[in-house]
């Protein structure tokens, strides 16, 4: 989520070349996750979502926020620029 919507808005979208396959994709078949559970989908209001991918990149979403929220809870410094400092020690 929030952390793709912020990196996305600065930068241009990824070319065609460059997201095939996209990151999340990416990483699974760097793990060796096979083909039928990287491409698993789902369809939503008869579209096909790719929920594999999905899962990952919101789980990475969260695997970002946890820890910047325990840290600005210890550090509220942290915090300044709206978590820039955060973002950028990432």
């Amino acid at each position: 989520g929030m952390v793709k919507i912020g990196w996305e808005a600065a930068l241009p979208p990824r070319t065609p070349e460059r997201d095939d396959p996209n990151p999340p994709m990416h990483l699974l078949e760097q793990l060796g996750i096979p083909a039928e559970v990287r491409e698993a989908t789902v369809t939503f209001n008869e579209n096909q979502v790719p929920v594999t991918g999905l899962a990952v990149h919101h789980a990475f979403s969260v695997a970002m926020a946890v820890p910047y929220c325990v840290a600005a809870r210890r550090c509220p410094a942290i915090t300044a620029g709206g978590g820039a400092v955060y973002g950028l020690g990432v």
